[in-house]
């Protein structure tokens, strides 16, 4: 996908579903990795006597929690389709 048929105009918004679920979908992936790492790290750190745990368990708790709304708005983007109504919440 080279762009996207998202458009602001002036009275309306229109959102390209297609493109909101592959931006999705790379958030999981490169959300899902950073925790696999950071897992990946924490035992490896665990198993070497002389290493302080440089890993803070608070990187890891934000860590899952970004992974978990990345998975529940993909999810949600690929359910989406199948509904009648979509209703935008959360709007700053």
């Amino acid at each position: 996908m080279q762009s996207t048929k998202n458009d602001l105009s002036a009275g309306l918004v229109r959102l390209d579903i297609e493109a909101m679920q592959k931006t999705a979908a790379y958030a999981v992936r490169e959300l899902r990795a950073r925790l696999h790492s950071l897992i990946n790290a924490s035992y490896d750190q665990s198993l070497n006597p002389s290493s302080s745990f440089h890993l803070d368990a608070n990187d890891l708790k934000q860590a899952a929690s970004e992974y978990a709304v990345a998975v529940e708005t993909y999810y949600t983007l690929v359910e989406s389709t199948k509904r009648e109504e979509i209703e935008l919440v959360n709007r700053v």
